[in-house]
C-alpha cells in the first residue's frame, strides 16, 4: 500500500434495530469508493463490515492473527482488513486498531 493510508468505517453512537440494515448499507456506500484503491480497512459490526466488502467485491477474507479484539485478515488480493464487534472495545480502540495496522503490518502469505 502506497504511504501510511488507512480508512476507518464504524457507526457512532447508539443505533435503532429497525435502522440498522439501512444505515450500514448507506454508510458501506459512502465509504466504499474512498476505499477502491486497495488500501488497509479496520471495520466495526458486522452488518457494516459485510456491507462494505460487499460494495468493494471482497468475498473472501483468509485469517492471519488476532489483536485487540479483532481479527486481522487478507483478501484474496492482499488486501488486510481488519473486523471487530461494533460492541467492543472503548473510545480509543478504533484508533489503536489503526495505529497497529499502520505500524505492525501483517505480511501477506502466498495463496494456496
Amino acid at each position: 500500500m502506497g504511504g501510511a493510508r488507512c480508512a476507518a468505517v464504524s457507526i457512532d453512537g447508539e443505533v435503532r434495530p429497525h435502522l440498522a440494515t439501512r444505515l450500514a448499507s448507506a454508510l458501506a456506500d459512502a465509504a466504499a469508493p474512498s476505499a477502491v484503491d486497495g488500501r488497509a480497512l479496520v471495520l466495526t459490526g458486522g452488518e457494516t463490515a459485510r456491507a462494505v466488502l460487499d460494495r468493494l467485491g471482497v468475498a473472501r477474507l483468509r485469517p492471519v492473527t488476532a489483536r485487540e479484539g479483532a481479527v486481522l485478515s487478507r483478501t484474496e488480493t492482499g488486501r488486510l482488513v481488519v473486523t471487530r464487534p461494533g460492541s467492543f472495545g472503548g473510545p480509543a480502540s478504533l484508533t489503536d486498531l489503526v495505529r497497529i495496522v499502520l505500524s505492525e503490518p501483517v505480511t501477506p502469505k502466498e495463496p494456496r
